[in-house]
Order: structure tokens, then sequence, then C-alpha cells
């Protein structure tokens, strides 16, 4: 008798690849006679793999099934067993982002047709599939103009109940002209505040300066609007009186005058551990 498996399509878990901890990431949907390294059947069983997505770093990798573990189940063991920058990163985008790089007709099944459009392609009775991240993985580069790749920061799906004022981290409201803030989307983003109104802020974005602990320099100095809808990814806000904004050879800097970068990681901590919460006791 042939043992069905753990997993399906779409589900959530943590995968083992070696030297490397339990990685939180995502089964994605491809024919799993589709694996090049032996034949094996669309039909899932319990000694099989499974083409698994990785949060974060966006790699797609097939994996055994006894080298992934469900989730939700192992969220509270596995989703702190690394520091790792990287690792955090992934655990948020998997509950932030979690259909990032998805097979596009699963986003939608609230009616009837869409879901028997999605149990045919499962049980292999249909063929008809949108386009994946399997079918064009695109490297991310720093190419292209700054302001393009601003904008890409800026794609937020899902955890709309995040941004409300009673759910925020940091509201918007709190923010004045030259404070200064961060933001967490693909990455996290360092801000000043140069405009605002009731529904948004304009904000400069600076890079971390790697050679002191305390300076940030700025990427673009074009501002680039947020609206009031993203501020649930605001992870720290400081008074403009705890910061100077200098201009030297060109060049804007931020700089903290009570605080380090130690110190904007620890509140980017804090919010994590917020946004976990609440997205695990929304479910």
């Amino acid at each position: 008798m042939i043992e069905e498996s753990r997993f399906q399509f779409g589900d959530l878990v943590f995968a083992k690849v070696k030297d490397f901890p339990f990685w939180p990431a995502r089964i994605d949907c491809l024919r799993l006679s589709a694996y090049k390294n032996g034949a094996q059947s669309d039909q899932p069983t319990n000694s099989i793999y499974w083409p698994v997505f990785f949060y974060g770093t966006h790699e797609l990798l097939w994996i055994h099934d006894r080298n992934l573990k469900p989730f939700e189940a192992n969220r509270k063991e596995l989703g702190t067993a690394s520091n790792l920058k990287s690792f955090r990163q992934a655990m948020v985008e998997a509950f932030t982002k979690p259909l990032v790089d998805f097979q596009g007709q699963f986003k939608e099944c609230s009616t009837k047709p869409e879901r028997e459009k999605i149990n045919a392609w499962l049980d292999a009775l249909s063929e008809e599939k949108l386009e994946t991240g399997w079918d064009e993985l695109v490297n991310e580069t720093n190419s292209g103009s700054s302001e393009d790749s601003e904008e890409s920061d800026m794609e937020v799906d899902g955890a709309e109940e995040l941004h409300k004022d009673e759910n925020t981290f940091i509201k918007m409201a709190s923010l004045e002209v030259d404070d200064s803030f961060g933001m967490m989307f693909d990455r996290p983003l360092y801000g000043r505040v140069v405009s605002k109104n009731k529904k948004s802020i304009k904000a400069q974005f600076y890079s971390r300066a790697t050679r002191t602990t305390d300076e940030y320099h700025c990427r673009n100095p074009k501002s680039h609007p947020i609206p009031i809808d993203q501020q649930g990814f605001i992870f720290y806000h400081y008074d403009k009186k705890f910061v100077d904004y200098e201009d030297e050879s060109g060049v804007k800097i931020m700089k903290m005058l009570t605080h380090e970068h130690d110190d904007v990681d620890q509140e980017w901590e804090k919010w994590n551990i917020h946004v976990m919460k609440f997205l695990s006791a929304s479910k």
C-alpha cells in the first residue's frame, strides 16, 4: 500500500538543505514528474521530491519529503532557530507575502469555478495553468533606475489588517517632517520624512553606511510617496531632534545622534515579533 503524502501543493513548510538551518519555504505547483534526477509519479507519497520555493532567497529546489516539516506545527521551534538576518527576513516574507511568485490562478479561490479549476490541476485532470516563478525566474539585480527599483520595493501583498491603526507597530500619524523612520518591504529601508498629509507621507531613503555605527547615505534624492495603507511596515521612528541631516560633497547623510545601527536592528526585531504574533493570531 502506498502511503499518502503529508503535504500538498501550496503548503508552507520548513525545508532543510545541507549546511543551513530549516528554512521557511513553500511547496510550489510543478508536476512532480518534472523532477529531472529520477522518475517519479505525479501522485504525492511520503518518499518523493517536492518543488520548494525558499522565502527570502527565492531559490527553487527539489527537496525530499523527509527534509520537510509542516510550517505551523513547527513555527515556535524552528521559526527562531537562526539569528541570521536573512532568516528573519525570510520569516517575515512567509507571513506577509506568502504567495510571492506563486502560481497565479491559485491566488484566488473564492468562487466555485475557480476552486474546480484548481482541483482539476491538482488531480492532474487539466494542464491549464498561469505563468509561475518556475516558468520565468529572474535574478534580482540593482540594474535599472533607482526610481524603478524603489517602486518595486513598494509592492506589498496581503496582510491588509496589519495596516489599520489599531494593529500597527508605529502609526504614520506620529511621523513629522524631518523625522527618521524605517520600513520593511523586500528589505529594510531607512527614511527621512520630507512632507506629509493625512493620507500619506513622502520620504527620501538612505542606505546604511558600513564604516560607521550611526550614519546612513541617501540612495536617491527623489522623494517617494508612502500611503497610509502601508503603515504596518514601519518598524522604527526617531524624532528629528535625535537626527542630524548633512550634505558632504554632494552626498546627503542622515546621522543618528543618540542611536546606533544595533538600536535600529533591535527595533526591527520588535516589529518582526509583532508582525508574526499578529498574523499568527489572525489565522
